[in-house]
């Protein structure tokens, strides 16, 4: 099996993985996910997600070990549509795990289905507009946006 055979294969380990929130994922960057590993050397994996306006859409995984990168798989939407479905995927699954958007999605959606009125009364008076406010409620984060000008 070649490097980038095996390093497919460890992409599609670390989806399973990470569809069961059980990868630390961490932002890299605006468009980038990556995994640290701690061995000698330090590795990681780090994947991203392009959409150039002039090109199709772009998806790239790179194992690195220490500074360098050991394995690069690239794939262009439309060109190599597995590959490019696994890293989308894989970049999808590490932007949830990152970004908690399922986790807030659960908590809008259990508010909506109960018979309580939903949303914050009111938010704090503030003159920076589109602060973002925090506060603590039965250990859970609550941001509200004030739209104020």
């Amino acid at each position: 099996m070649t490097p980038n055979e095996q390093f497919v294969k460890t992409l599609e380990k670390l989806l399973e993985r990470t569809k069961k929130n059980e990868v630390n994922w961490q932002r890299a960057g605006e468009n980038t996910f990556k995994v640290l590993f701690q061995f000698a050397p330090d590795t990681s994996i780090f994947v991203a997600s392009l959409s150039p306006k002039a090109a199709p859409d772009f998806c790239t995984a790179m194992l690195f070990a220490g500074d360098k990168i050991a394995i690069s798989i690239d794939a262009e939407d439309g060109t190599d549509t597995d590959m490019f479905n696994l890293l989308h995927e894989l970049w999808t699954q590490a932007e949830r795990s990152v970004v908690k958007w399922d986790q807030s999605l659960d908590v809008v959606n259990k508010a909506l289905d109960s018979e309580q009125v939903v949303g914050l009364a009111t938010v704090p008076d503030d003159d920076v507009p589109f602060k973002l406010y925090r506060k603590k409620r039965s250990n859970t984060a609550h941001a509200v946006t004030s739209l104020e000008s």
